[in-house]
């Protein structure tokens, strides 16, 4: 298509010369072969930035043509994992022509190889890095360095907590799971764990599932397959891929503007009346920068539409509330949302998943639903040590968002007097430290473990493509004012070392970084 564009734009050129020339005056035919000479100068400016030029009168949108071809290269889907790899790729200066052809898998034996070259070991998102750890003190040995975790799934400290420890193992006693809820059924410890989940939600029916992505992935599947006719998922622009697998199932999806319940309005203006099943989607927390979901907004407009209301509270879970009751605790909005579901392994620091609600009716479409009916649950452990650990946030949840709420403004009040980051206030206990880099992070996190911290990075596509992040955490009754100085102090070392360490690849990633001024 755009050859032959190019092509008849060429022409289209050449014909308004001759005319011209010849003196002819048919203002139609001269029309025409301008606006095909102008299309095809259209594109050669385009291929011209595609392949690294830059047009002086539009450098923001030559940057990013270049950006696109880089990363998607003539992909007409959207493959994150190949996209965010390439960005790898490209921004450590190992490849500078075409990555046209080259799989995700091929491209991280890149990565491999380079990192391996520079600090000894594979590159982190290819092969995870392998520790030993004591997780009753966050603690891990990570590359021969005896480290503290500063960003953990343990939201509320239970790790420490030996007596939870003792009654997942007697609860382990009673052997692995004989099959799935729809073969079988749950055996008793399940029925335990979803009890307590119906008490800490205040809701009547509760089913758990062996991980978080698996309950909030199967909870949007099965409700917009189980009403006859047609069905929407309005979510949030920031959905977590769980989210995003689960309206793939939707006979339509869409995106609302992040947090805005505003464009979510305008979007069921214009499409709720062509479906009869619509699901808004939103989440209580969203986890790489801590902010908050509107409930109130969100909800709101669900309610005005008749709409069903998901909200994954996988970082609001034992965290937001004067007593760690999550996300409706936070707004005093109880019964906000038809169905919340989440993650087992941010508060109560066990794999698992959930999902809980108050409707009966919807609630008899999980046995048989494909993360439940087909697939093996939480096993007896699991799910013991999660309904002790809860029972434990439930008896003692405002000490411990007491704890948090001081620790998160030492920590941050901290980060800005000496290092002079900002973190934007939030109850959350997740946060990020942002760099303007695309993989600076990674270097960052690697020059913390010989200082003995190990802290989570993250990259495109997890954020945005122009940035990179440390992604810490809050964790009561384990960190002190102590390990945080002591962390605080090793990132004000590691930052400038990392920086040295990236400027020799600097030409790869400038394409990623945004032009200041």
């Amino acid at each position: 298509m755009s050859r032959a564009l190019l092509a008849s734009g060429l022409v289209g050129a050449l014909a308004v010369l001759c005319m011209l020339h010849e003196g002819r005056s048919n203002l139609l035919a001269v029309s025409l072969c301008a606006v095909l000479a102008l299309g095809g100068a259209a594109l050669l400016l385009r291929e011209y930035a595609a392949s690294g030029g830059t047009i002086p009168f539009a450098r923001k949108a030559s940057r990013l043509l270049r950006q696109q071809r880089v990363l998607r290269g003539h992909e007409r889907t959207f493959k994150p994992q190949l996209f965010g790899t390439r960005l790898h790729v490209h921004a450590w200066g190992l490849w500078e022509n075409d990555m046209t052809g080259k799989t995700t898998g091929d491209l991280m034996m890149k990565l491999d190889d380079f990192w391996n070259q520079e600090v000894g070991h594979a590159y982190p998102f290819s092969q995870p890095r392998t520790y030993d750890q004591d997780a009753s003190r966050l603690s891990v040995t990570v590359h021969g360095y005896e480290c503290t975790a500063m960003s953990s799934s343990s939201y509320c400290g239970v790790p420490a907590v030996k007596s939870i420890m003792k009654e997942a193992l007697e609860a382990a006693e009673v052997g692995p799971n004989l099959g799935s809820a729809a073969a079988l059924g749950i055996n008793s410890m399940l029925v335990k764990a979803c009890d307590t989940l119906k008490k800490y939600y205040k809701r009547k029916e509760a089913m758990v599932y062996a991980s978080g992505f698996l309950a909030c992935e199967d909870i949007v599947r099965a409700l917009v397959r189980q009403s006859p006719g047609s069905s929407l998922v309005l979510m949030d622009a920031k959905s977590h891929p769980c989210i995003r697998n689960g309206s793939v199932f939707a006979s339509k999806a869409l995106t609302f503007k992040h947090n805005d319940a505003g464009d979510l309005r305008k979007l069921l203006g214009k499409h709720r009346r062509k479906y009869g099943t619509v699901l808004v989607l939103m989440e209580s927390v969203y986890s790489t920068d801590g902010k908050l979901g509107d409930l109130p907004g969100i909800s709101r407009a669900a309610k005005d539409y008749g709409c069903l209301l998901v909200v994954d509270d996988a970082h609001g879970f034992g965290v937001l509330g004067a007593s760690s009751g999550g996300v409706e605790e936070h707004w005093d909005m109880a019964g906000a949302a038809d169905i919340i579901c989440g993650t087992l392994s941010k508060a109560t620091s066990v794999q698992g998943g959930f999902v809980v609600m108050n409707s009966s009716t919807l609630f008899n479409i999980l046995v048989c639903s494909d993360g439940v009916g087909f697939a093996a649950n939480m096993n007896a452990f699991n799910a013991g040590y999660c309904a002790a650990a809860l029972e434990y946030i439930m008896s003692n949840g405002a000490k411990i968002a007491e704890e948090a709420n001081e620790l998160k403004t030492y920590f941050v009040d901290e980060l800005k007097s000496k290092l002079a980051i900002d973190v934007p206030p939030s109850p959350a206990r997740v946060f990020s430290v942002k760099f303007d880099h695309p993989v600076l992070a990674i270097m960052v996190q690697e020059k913390l473990i010989p200082r003995g911290y190990l802290a989570s990075s993250f990259c495109s596509p997890a954020v945005p493509l122009k940035i990179s992040v440390i992604r810490l955490t809050i964790i009561p009754g384990i960190y002190t004012k102590a390990i945080i100085d002591g962390f605080i102090q090793a990132l004000a070392a590691a930052i400038p070392e990392a920086k040295d360490a990236c400027r020799p690849f600097e030409h790869g990633a400038s394409l990623f970084i945004e032009a200041k001024g």
